[in-house]
């Protein structure tokens, strides 16, 4: 299967989405972030955003939780099975998993770069779709690219959380947008001045409604949905133009019932705990998680906090309001090739201490031994990077065949977790 998405700003910088992790070209400090300059603290932005998109909205929990148990499950057949060299045969996902997995896809959209004439008008249209037996409501986007090829591609959550990124970026680092190709970065603020001319002009309510769309599992639709609504109520500010959105909209289970967005937001933030404890500690360990738990928890709607949009009422966007997101709601993983390294704290509640998280790194290297076993054509192991860069440690033979043996290294405990060691 296809995995994960990496987003990435013209290889200035990355994010890893779901295992928290944010590589830069550049040199950092998350404690002086006022330090950089406009082009790296524009790029830092960007990235930073689509870790709030990813802990701070539903839709970006939900999506997460969906590749965390497929790759629960690649792992359960290893252990079942007694398997301990690539590649694994044998291997068949499970129906529900890959149920969930073209949901998530089709809900995600199109994903890649394509360019348009600035004049080029983005046509958006509606359809019915089934999806692993499911009827799905679909915005679609026909338009004629700079080759002048048509092009119809699907709106969904990873052109949305590239324009929400790209307007931060670009409010705080103006000459970035000349480096950023209509698809994805622009496609929201280009549909603004097409079909919402009245707030085609305000960044921060088109973040907003950015933001919106991604507390559903359908952001595409409303995204469209309440842009007609902020065009249509032009005064009103971000947090009314929110408020209603959680008064007015109803999540349809699949057994019939319906429930808010508060209590979706709810459901799947418990729901992700679950498999993320299972994932990391097994369901029956004594250990709980922490670190995860409390950014998941920080952030959910119920709690009354909504950090992002009140720090948009409050401030610019800036290096402030960058800085006080950062405190709200914490960071991911941050690295770089120059051994840059910032790695989130869990606090011993017992000792009152801290340590670097091991709940994030267990994340990060379940991702790389998956993509290791699962993907025949890689053929090291996809820590070698994070472990030369940020940890000076040599490389062993074993990297390149079956990187769980030899000497301890970042992968060593979840291959024992899994019983590769």
């Amino acid at each position: 299967m296809e995995y994960y998405n990496i987003y990435e700003e013209k290889e200035r910088g990355s994010y890893n989405p779901g295992f928290f992790q944010m590589k830069l070209s550049f040199p950092f400090n998350t404690n002086d972030l006022s330090s950089l300059s406009l082009q790296d603290l524009g790029t830092f932005a960007h990235e930073y955003v689509h870790y709030l998109q990813n802990t701070s909205t539903p839709y970006g929990l939900w999506q997460a939780m969906v590749y965390y148990q497929s790759i629960s499950d690649f792992f359960s057949y290893i252990q079942k099975n007694n398997l301990f060299s690539k590649p694994i045969q044998g291997y068949v996902q499970k129906d529900i998993t890959t149920r969930r997995m073209e949901l998530e896809k089709e809900a995600s959209g199109y994903k890649g770069f394509l360019d348009a004439d600035e004049n080029e008008p983005l046509i958006y249209s509606r359809s019915v779709e089934l999806i692993y037996g499911q009827r799905v409501e679909r915005i679609s986007l026909s338009f004629k690219d700079v080759q002048g090829r048509s092009q119809k591609i699907i709106l969904g959550a990873n052109i949305i959380k590239e324009s929400m990124a790209a307007m931060v970026q670009e409010i705080i680092d103006p000459a970035s947008k000349d480096t950023h190709v209509s698809i994805p970065y622009h496609v929201v603020s280009r549909l603004a001045a097409r079909y919402a001319p009245n707030i085609a002009d305000d960044n921060k309510k088109l973040i907003t409604l950015c933001f919106i769309s991604l507390h559903t599992l359908a952001p595409g639709i409303k995204l469209m949905d309440y842009m007609s609504y902020a065009n249509e109520h032009p005064t009103a500010d971000i947090l009314s133009i929110f408020e209603h959105f959680l008064e007015d909209s109803k999540v349809r289970k699949n057994n019939g019932q319906e429930m808010t967005v508060e209590q979706l937001g709810d459901d799947i933030a418990h729901a992700v705990k679950d498999v993320l404890q299972n994932f990391i500690y097994g369901k029956d360990s004594e250990r709980r998680l922490q670190y995860l738990a409390e950014i998941i928890d920080r952030v959910k709607i119920s709690t009354g906090m909504i950090p992002l949009l009140r720090l948009l009422t409050e401030n610019d966007i800036d290096v402030t309001l960058i800085e006080k997101a950062v405190e709200a709601c914490g960071t991911p993983v941050i690295w770089n090739e120059f051994g840059d390294l910032s790695i989130p704290n869990t606090v011993n509640y017992e000792t009152s201490s801290e340590k670097p998280d091991f709940e994030i790194m267990a994340l990060i290297t379940s991702q790389a031994l998956y993509k290791y076993l699962a993907k025949p054509e890689i053929v090291v192991c996809p820590m070698i990077q994070f472990c030369q860069s940020v940890i000076s440690q040599d490389l062993k033979d074993e990297c390149y065949d079956t990187p769980w043996q030899g000497i301890d290294c970042p992968i060593t405990p979840i291959s024992k977790l899994i019983g590769l060691v």
